[in-house]
């Protein structure tokens, strides 16, 4: 698991190992995915919020990137 961020341009990184390196868990998989869905959705509130003024085209440039 782990979370960067690019200070300078805004970006934003957040990783998830999901199964072991030869054998698939299906639910923790499904589980894991779901959290990851929910942590970028965060970042992008977050992100909104400390930027309240800024245009939605501005938002758009925004680079919120998530690896499972």
């Amino acid at each position: 698991d782990g979370l960067g961020f690019d200070w300078l341009g805004k970006g934003q990184l957040s990783m998830e190992g999901s199964s072991g390196q030869h054998k698939e868990t299906i639910y923790r998989t499904t589980s894991d995915t779901a959290k990851q869905i929910s942590n970028t959705i965060s970042m992008l509130k977050g992100l909104t919020r400390e930027n309240m003024d800024a245009s939605f085209e501005t938002l758009k440039q925004a680079k919120t990137i998530d690896v499972q």
